[in-house]
C-alpha cells in the first residue's frame, strides 16, 4: 500500500488548518507534523481537527537539542522531548523525529554520550505512549545546527543499544541519498527504518539552494524506492520540500507535482515487484 504524506515544513507559510485541509484535498495519505504549527492552535485543537479530517500523522518534528545548540539546557531539552512524546501519542503519530543538536563545542564522544543518556530517559516514556523515536542523520552534520550525526553508520551505532521497536532511523533522501554504501546495505538495518523522507538535490552552491523538486535533481530516488520495497519497508514516504520555494501561491502546484512523482515511482516499484514474482 502506498502511504505518501506531506511534511508541514513544505508549506511553512500556510497555517496549521490550511495544511490539513489542502493536504487532504490533494489526496495525501498523511501529514508530518511541525510542532511550531501545533503551538499556533494548541495540541487539543490540532488533535481534534486531525481526527475530524481523518488524516493520519506520519511523524512529529522534532525533539532534541541535547547538546545545547538550540539554546536549551540538557534537562530542558529532555523534558521538552518527553512533552513531544506525549504530543505524538495524542496525535496518533507513529514516529517522533530526534535531532540531538550540533556538537556545540563538545567532543563527538561527549555529544554521543549526551544523546545516549537522553534516550535512556525518553525511550521508556515513548514506549508507554506507543511512539517510536527516530534518529535523523544529515549530510551537513559538521555544520548543521540540528545534529552531529553525519551518516547512517553513526546513527546506527547509537540506535544499536535499543530495541528497533523503540529507536530507529529516519532516512531523508535529501541528506543520505548519495550514501551508496547505505543503499547497498539496506537489508542489514531494515528493521530500524521508521520513516522515509523524499527529497531531491541539485549540485549547486549553498545549503538551501541544493534542495529541488522530486525528479529534478541527481539523487537515485528510484533505486532507493526499489531497495526499500525489496527489504519490506511498509511505512510512510513523507515528502519534504522545505527550501524549494517560499512563495505560498506556488505550494499547491509543487505539492501536487511531488505527490504525482512519488506515487508514479512507487507504482513502478510495485509493478516491477509483481512482474518478477514467482510462486
Amino acid at each position: 500500500m502506498q502511504r505518501v504524506s506531506i511534511c508541514q515544513f513544505s508549506t511553512n507559510r500556510w497555517s496549521f488548518h490550511q495544511d490539513i485541509l489542502k493536504y487532504s484535498a490533494m489526496g495525501a495519505d498523511g501529514v508530518g507534523i511541525w510542532r511550531a504549527k501545533v503551538n499556533e492552535v494548541g495540541a487539543q485543537e490540532a488533535a481534534d481537527f486531525l481526527f475530524e479530517m481523518k488524516l493520519p500523522v506520519s511523524s512529529v518534528h522534532w525533539a532534541g537539542g541535547f547538546t545545547g545548540s538550540e539554546g536549551l539546557s540538557y534537562v530542558e531539552a529532555v523534558n521538552d522531548a518527553i512533552d513531544s512524546v506525549k504530543l505524538a501519542g495524542m496525535l496518533g503519530a507513529e514516529t517522533l523525529v530526534i535531532q540531538p543538536g550540533a556538537r556545540n563545542g563538545h567532543t563527538c564522544r561527549h555529544a554521543t554520550r549526551l544523546l545516549e543518556t537522553a534516550l535512556n530517559s525518553i525511550a521508556p516514556v515513548a514506549a508507554d505512549y506507543g511512539v517510536r523515536l527516530a534518529l535523523e542523520p544529515m549530510q551537513f552534520g559538521l555544520k548543521c545546527p540540528f545534529t552531529f550525526l553525519r551518516g547512517i553508520e553513526q546513527a546506527l551505532e547509537v540506535a544499536a543499544a535499543y530495541s528497533p521497536s523503540d529507536v530507529g532511523l529516519v532516512l531523508d533522501l535529501f541528506h543520505i541519498g548519495t550514501q551508496y554504501y547505505a543503499l547497498e546495505r539496506l537489508e542489514e538495518f531494515a528493521d530500524r527504518i521508521q520513516l522515509v523522507q523524499l527529497g531531491d538535490r541539485r549540485i549547486t552552491g549553498g545549503y538551501s539552494e541544493k534542495r529541488c523538486q522530486l525528479g529534478q535533481g541527481v539523487l537515485p530516488i528510484a533505486d532507493w524506492l526499489q531497495r526499500l520495497d525489496e527489504v519490506g519497508y511498509e511505512g510512510f514516504y513523507e515528502i519534504e520540500t522545505w527550501g524549494v520555494t517560499n512563495q505560498a501561491e506556488q505550494y499547491r502546484d509543487i505539492i501536487e507535482g511531488e505527490l504525482q512523482f512519488a506515487r508514479g515511482q512507487l507504482a513502478a516499484v510495485t509493478s516491477n515487484s509483481s512482474s518478477t514474482f514467482k510462486p
